[in-house]
């Protein structure tokens, strides 16, 4: 293990995994660990250099893949695309896109709603839009 940057709130360092010291593994990693609200976040990267990610754009990226995650959960929940009905090609495209168009309006929708109340994104509950309609 190798510190590049130390604080109270957060670390950033070189590591090396594997299932026994006598057997690592032959790449080491980079782990950002940061502290919020009184739990430590970690975040592991192969870009070990902090001047071509930063420690900050590790977590922001990692946020931002999450978000996604979270779109691709609730589009699948809330608007039904966990089940294809059919098996053309062509058909299962077209759910795909309508239900992505939907989903693209619906998130306008929450934007609008966002801005009209002064709030930010993130507190406007796309559930609770969409069982408005």
């Amino acid at each position: 293990m190798q510190e590049l940057r130390r604080s109270p709130h957060d670390r950033d360092e070189l590591i090396q995994v594997g299932q026994y010291r006598s057997h690592p593994c032959q790449h080491p990693l980079r782990m950002v660990s940061v502290l919020w609200q009184g739990v430590w976040y970690r975040y592991l990267t192969n870009v070990l250099d902090p001047q071509v990610l930063s420690a900050r754009q590790v977590c922001e990226l990692s946020r931002r893949r999450w978000r996604i995650e979270d779109a691709f959960a609730l589009t699948k929940r809330l608007l039904d695309l966990a089940y294809v009905w059919t098996g053309s090609t062509n058909a299962v495209q077209l759910q795909i896109y309508a239900t992505l168009i939907f989903y693209a309006v619906l998130v306008t929708i929450c934007q609008q709603i966002a801005q009209a109340l002064g709030e930010p994104l993130a507190r406007i509950a796309v559930e609770m839009v969409f069982r408005a309609f």
